[in-house]
């Protein structure tokens, strides 16, 4: 999924991408996943945007795209458009809910809201299931 969301980031001008974790330290170790895959791409196989990165960060200043790493919570997305959002074990989220509500009006007009996770009674067996209310 980190691929498939770099991917996006990669080839669609300004595309926002949002990694969202528990914690803002591991959203960041999905950024840097993603980077990493990104320099483990053969160049003489793929052509690759130019990019540059920092904590939290990727972006590919020839397309405006990003990919932005940020800790679950209400607030973290609400100034933004996103074109896809990355929830990673989002099961054990203790604001899952509250992020998911919140994230649903940054991708109304066509973005994507993608969770993974381990299984876990919760708001994300109620999404897996549809049994939101």
């Amino acid at each position: 999924m980190v691929f498939l969301h770099l991917w996006l980031a990669m080839h669609r001008p300004g595309a926002a991408v949002f990694f969202v974790s528990d914690k803002e330290e591991k959203s960041d170790e999905l950024v840097k996943r993603a980077e990493f895959m990104l320099k483990n791409i053969p160049d003489d196989m793929f052509l690759k945007p130019r990019y540059r990165s920092k904590y939290c960060y990727l972006e590919f200043p020839g397309l405006d795209s990003y990919i932005r790493g940020v800790p679950q919570g209400a607030d973290q997305l609400r100034q933004f458009t996103a074109t896809a959002i990355l929830a990673d074990e989002f099961a054990f989220w203790e604001k899952g809910r509250e992020t998911f509500m919140a994230s649903k009006p940054t991708i109304d007009g066509g973005g994507k809201f993608t969770a993974i996770s381990s299984p876990k009674e919760g708001f994300f067996k109620e999404l897996c299931f549809d049994l939101v209310r």
